[in-house]
């Protein structure tokens, strides 16, 4: 008798149990106890019908379910939603722009930049003064 083994060893590494990792049975685990739990409540305490304990409890556990084992770009489900809500309460970038005199007098003084950049600086050579004004 032969088994086979896969040789890809990397896909193997995270798993726990049955091929799902710790964080997919924990979270598997907490989903099934929430379920069994409310629905058990709900039915012998409260007495509501069984449909109507499935019912209602079922978004909480297709919420749990959803945090271990949803999974997008490397990024589990609680942190998508953590992006999210910290991109909404970002202040927003905003732009103001400057008055029309503040821009001719921008505009000038970036033109004189740029032309004190592009000439060559005269400098002392053999001894000649370098000429200024004022």
């Amino acid at each position: 008798m032969t088994k086979q083994i896969n040789q890809d060893v990397a896909g193997f590494k995270d798993d726990f149990f049955k091929g799902l990792s710790a964080r997919e049975c924990v979270y598997g685990a907490a989903a099934l106890l929430v379920g069994v739990g409310g629905i058990v409540t709900m039915v012998f305490y409260y007495e509501v019908q069984m449909n109507i304990a499935i019912t209602v409890c079922m978004p909480f556990i297709v919420a749990i379910g959803l945090c271990g084992f949803y999974e997008k770009n490397g990024m589990t489900l609680p942190q998508i939603i953590k992006s999210i809500v910290r991109l909404i309460r970002q202040k927003p970038l905003t732009y103001q722009t400057c008055h029309k005199e503040d821009r001719q007098s921008n505009y000038l003084i970036e033109r004189e930049l740029v032309d004190h950049r592009s000439t060559p600086q005269k400098g002392r050579k053999h001894g000649k003064k370098q000429h200024t004004t004022g």
